[in-house]
């Protein structure tokens, strides 16, 4: 079942996160399964970073139905996702 969805304007994906303060690093929105990035809500950084703009987070109560919703997803609308949070999450571009 679907629990949770959350639109932003735009998040961060940062080259090398490991770097970042503990501070700037509360603002971790999702690490993702694929390649393992992490996303980030913005945050002041010097560090390089690409702005993903338009995305949703969607969270559901199993992987089960997060996994049915991603085969009946775009392709090219998934960012990524993630089994690492409290709850299984598809992280979405909003077209």
């Amino acid at each position: 079942m679907l629990i949770k969805k959350e639109k932003f304007a735009e998040i961060y994906l940062l080259d090398n996160p490991e770097k970042i303060s503990d501070k700037q690093y509360n603002n971790l929105l999702m690490a993702g399964k694929i390649n393992y990035e992490q996303y980030f809500l913005p945050f002041k950084t010097m560090r390089e970073f690409e702005v993903l703009k338009g995305v949703e987070l969607i969270e559901f109560s199993n992987a089960t139905e997060m996994f049915n919703f991603i085969k009946k997803l775009n392709p090219f609308h998934l960012i990524n996702y993630s089994l690492e949070h409290d709850n299984p999450c598809v992280l979405k571009f909003i077209f």
